[in-house]
């Protein structure tokens, strides 16, 4: 018995494929770590700081292919990384960061994965509202084949011993099961494609008029002979299409050749269609453009009125000053004038006595 991790806070402890023991805690400054220790005397291996965060540190263990995904509760990262016998014994491979901070996590046993996407793993985000995200990691692999790198044999639901032999002593190594799709040689099946149906035209893989050539189907494209084979595509993206073609686009084109089961009248009708829409979309986008003119030059009329009114009130507010300014300076001249004639008066009243005199 050893105490891991100095911290106080909970601590996560997983197995390796190897007797190796990874754990993840805390340190004494509240610091998340993760350490590698030897499965049978708990010697300490590696132990490394991780970041100052105080959520705790959830590992996801994939034996197969010795790869870690840690999740923080609170944290809106994942990160992974692969585990080595030699130092420094774990690699960073990359990190899945989101906006939304996580309240939980699962993952999906490695028998649920699509292989025919290269799935290596699937986390079931919880978030803070209830809300259940999938989260899935992919390889990006161009060739259709089975990736045996990425699926080696991986353990079944079944037990490999019973309660007895187990209650007696007895070891058995876990029941392992081919990852590999069953009944397909050697090769992936696509998706079966989904029904044509010629009301819901679908202009993926094909443009109006003409077809691109090299498909990955060729002769055997479940569109052919359908009755709108002739405008909808076969069921693939086009992207998985241009994956299959090698990378690139075909460059060579030619004419559609409607099948022989459609007639003529529904063709010509089809295109007409097509032609009608062509044109109603050019309509509308010179509608658009003619509104964003108009629509520019109310602005800025607009804008010319705001001017015009903040100017007229500027010159009214002026006026408005200058009249009320006005009464005060004539009602001075008037005291005025009054002290003049006072002071004449006096001064004839002055002369009349001194005459008298």
């Amino acid at each position: 018995e050893q105490k891991l991790h100095e911290g106080a806070k909970p601590q996560q402890v997983v197995f390796l494929r190897d007797g190796r023991v990874f754990s993840t805690g805390f340190s004494r400054m509240s610091e998340r770590q993760w350490g590698l220790w030897d499965g049978n005397s708990l010697e300490l291996i590696d132990r490394q700081e991780l970041d100052s965060s105080n959520g705790v540190l959830f590992p996801f263990y994939d034996p197969d292919v010795n790869m870690i995904y840690l999740v923080g509760k609170g944290d809106s990262a994942i990160r992974y990384f692969e585990v080595t016998e030699d130092a420094p014994y774990f690699h960073f491979l990359s990190m899945y960061q989101s906006s939304d901070p996580q309240r939980g996590m699962g993952w999906m046993p490695k028998r649920g994965l699509d292989v025919s996407t290269c799935e290596i793993a699937r986390l079931y985000k919880l978030h803070q509202r209830g809300l259940c995200e999938p989260i899935s990691f992919t390889v990006p692999r161009k060739s259709e084949l089975f990736q045996d790198d990425l699926y080696p044999d991986t353990c079944t639901d079944a037990y490999a011993l019973s309660v007895s032999d187990w209650l007696s002593g007895k070891d058995s190594e876990p029941v392992l099961q081919s990852m590999r799709p069953s009944n397909d040689g050697n090769a992936l099946h696509p998706a079966p494609p989904k029904p044509l149906v010629a009301a819901a035209v679908t202009l993926v893989c094909f443009v109006p008029g003409r077809r691109l050539a090299g498909c990955h189907f060729g002769a055997r494209c479940p569109g052919q002979g359908s009755a709108a084979a002739a405008f909808v595509n076969c069921g693939e993206s086009s992207a998985l299409c241009w994956r299959r073609r090698g990378g690139k686009f075909a460059t060579k084109q030619q004419p559609i050749r409607p099948a022989r089961d459609v007639p003529d009248a529904v063709v010509a009708s089809l295109q007409s269609k097509v032609t009608e829409l062509t044109a109603c979309m050019t309509e509308l986008r010179y509608s658009m453009a003619s509104l964003t003119t108009e629509n520019e030059d109310l602005r800025r009329r607009i804008d010319q009125l705001e001017r015009d009114l903040a100017i007229r009130l500027k010159g009214q507010q002026q006026q408005q000053q200058q009249r009320q300014a006005a009464p005060l300076a004539s009602g001075d001249i008037e005291d005025d004038d009054e002290d003049i004639e006072n002071a004449d008066g006096d001064q004839r009243h002055s002369d009349c006595i001194l005459g008298r005199a």
